[in-house]
């Protein structure tokens, strides 16, 4: 292959070129000429031409210090708002995600993107990275506005003329098989306009037999394709423009954590940086074998994110859809938006390339021939037998650029999930528990994994009678019944049901936040009792000993033939609100219980706190 002087960035960071922001002042050719001839070339090689040729914007593209391409961007009605009028990336280096940490970093930057009119490879970049989603065999939807000028439309349908000249258009439509643009200039009407084909797209995927071919019912079988997914559609665009916009007014202040501390608490890493970046807050209200002021927050910060990227590929594995799985897994997220979904495509979890065996078999599968014009495409070196042309290929070339293949869950992606699969338990018990102190836990003690989760969470109630934490009890306790009562265990499920019930009456500490708002007894408890009780077929009276004389603390407010008797009243349909109120009068009044001096006007929502009730 020919050697490359590449321009060489030693800080690994692409220069921006401007003549003080003045609207389209730069030619890019001439940029191109004078300063990166290599790319230049390159760009002929492959046919690319330029379909503008000035801008007001142009960056460099740099990959391991090289400068291996460019963006070019114009300036739409406000600075704010960006145009790509032109991107060009060396062949060698596609598939590096180099392109979609591009416009990635625009979003982020908080400007709008528009694209002009760009050539269907990139259309195909826009799909892998979820930008871009295929509707049919022939059309995909683009959220990304692309700008068509008037003067690029080749085909009218149901009309005689354009309506408007001198004028650019916006898109959302693709024709993959003509590669063109599809233009709808008047709401609910039936005209359509089809863009001319760029001269890349004319060398490489030969549309001019599809659009030969094209009948006078395209246009009907257009719309009905449209009008059958517009749903589809309008949530696919919205998604992705409502998770594109940052939220300008989110308040650093509200943050649990100082993020300043803890950059530097951290070793400095790309990947480690980014976590900090991007993610939202570190939960104080989950419980813990250590003091929360301790947590090692790098460990925290890399857990969570694995519990995102697991929780995210086994979404996207029943719905096979980026954006509908980004939607849904933002509901409880500690991330910023969008974090784990670019993580999961530039990690190659979620890909639509294919693995290299079945790639190279399908190469074992063309003619040398087809083998060389790939090859020529892409703008290498087309020498060498058959198992050279492969190799060159499957190094050089990511597969999606030579055969169309789905999104889907990689082998990597599939790896991931088999050696987190303890993070569905957790998600299922643990939630109110450290993930990474569960994992540790996990990988320091030997036996089936409910067992090892219940040492566990007996010693977090250990701890939470020792440092007076009703909480973390109440919470263990729960998690245990959950774990007994899903497997099957109702004799052990009922048992950890009955000692939340006597902790409920008989609370261990109780601050000023939480007095106000405390209810001893709990619906879904009794619920839980009267289902358990039932498939047992256990005497109440004898698991109720067992319970209270296996109850870790010391101290009861309600003494055990009220607290039986109580249960009984709430198991026959007894009134609870009624019963709560009753209980606090008697027993849980401010001064028998264990709380801080209490303050009425500090009010809390014990959303988190109580979230078992």
């Amino acid at each position: 292959m020919v050697k490359i002087n590449y321009i060489i960035r030693e800080e690994n960071k692409g220069q921006l070129i401007s003549e003080d922001a003045m609207l389209d002042a730069l030619d890019i050719e001439e940029i191109l000429e004078k300063n990166y001839k290599y790319i230049l070339d390159s760009m002929k090689n492959t046919h690319y031409l330029l379909t503008v040729n000035h801008c007001t914007y142009f960056k460099e593209i740099v990959f391991s210090k090289k400068v291996v391409g460019f963006c070019a961007y114009t300036i739409i009605n406000s600075i704010s708002n960006l145009s790509l009028v032109a991107c060009y990336i060396l062949p060698e280096f596609r598939g590096k995600g180099l392109f979609f940490d591009e416009i990635n970093r625009v979003f982020e930057s908080e400007n709008e993107l528009t694209i002009y009119q760009p050539p269907r490879y990139v259309m195909g970049l826009l799909i892998k990275y979820g930008f871009a989603k295929k509707i049919s065999e022939n059309l995909a939807v683009t959220a990304i506005d692309i700008n068509i000028a008037s003067n690029s439309i080749e085909k009218i349908f149901n009309a005689e003329k354009i309506l408007y000249e001198d004028f650019v258009y916006t898109s959302n439509i693709y024709d993959l098989d003509s590669c063109g643009f599809l233009i709808f200039p008047e709401k609910d009407s039936k005209i359509i306009y089809l863009t001319d084909v760029l001269n890349v797209d004319s060398k490489v995927y030969d549309p001019q037999k599809t659009r030969e071919n094209i009948t006078e019912d395209y246009a009907d079988n257009i719309l009905t394709t449209l009008e059958e997914n517009k749903e589809e559609i309008d949530t696919f665009i919205n998604n992705i423009k409502r998770n594109s916009t940052k939220n300008t007014e989110y308040d650093r202040k509200e943050e649990d954590v100082d993020f300043e501390d803890l950059k530097k608490s951290i070793q400095k890493s790309t990947q480690t940086n980014d976590l900090i970046e991007n993610f939202e807050k570190i939960e104080y209200e989950k419980n813990s074998l250590f003091d929360k002021n301790s947590i090692d927050k790098e460990k925290y910060l890399l857990a969570y994110q694995n519990v995102s990227i697991y929780d995210f590929l086994n979404v996207f594995k029943d719905n096979r859809n980026i954006e509908l799985t980004n939607s849904i897994i933002n509901i409880d997220h500690e991330f910023t938006k969008d974090y784990i979904k670019n993580l999961v495509l530039k990690e190659g979890y979620i890909t639509n390339e294919m693995e290299k065996r079945e790639f190279q078999e399908y190469l074992n599968s063309l003619t040398v021939n087809e083998m060389k014009s790939i090859l020529k495409n892409n703008n290498l070196t087309v020498t060498g037998n058959k198992p050279e042309l492969i190799e060159r290929i499957s190094d050089y070339i990511p597969s999606n650029n030579v055969v169309d293949c789905a999104y889907h869950i990689s082998e990597k992606g599939s790896k991931f999930i088999e050696d987190h699969e303890e993070i569905d338990f957790y998600n299922l018990y643990m939630k109110n528990f450290y993930y990474y102190e569960f994992q540790d836990y996990l990988i320091s003690h030997d036996g089936p994994i409910d067992e090892i989760s219940t040492k566990f969470l007996n010693e977090h109630i250990v701890r939470s009678v020792e440092k007076k934490d009703n909480k973390e009890y109440t919470d263990s306790l729960n998690a245990l019944a959950l774990i007994n009562e899903l497997n099957n265990n109702s004799d052990k499920g009922l048992y950890y049901e009955l000692k939340k019930f006597i902790i409920g009456l008989n609370p261990i500490f109780l601050d000023k936040k939480l007095y106000n708002y405390y209810h001893p007894i709990s619906k879904n408890n009794i619920d839980n009792i009267e289902l358990l009780l039932f498939k047992s077929k256990l005497k109440l009276d004898e698991e109720f000993v067992k319970a209270w004389q296996d109850m870790e603390i010391n101290n009861f407010h309600v003494p055990f033939e009220k607290a039986l008797s109580i249960l009984n009243k709430m198991l026959s349909g007894e009134d609870r609100d009624y019963m709560n109120d009753k209980i606090r009068e008697e027993y849980l009044t401010q001064d028998s219980i264990n709380h801080d001096k209490l303050d009425k006007s500090v009010q809390s929502t014990l959303d988190k706190y109580l979230n078992w009730y």
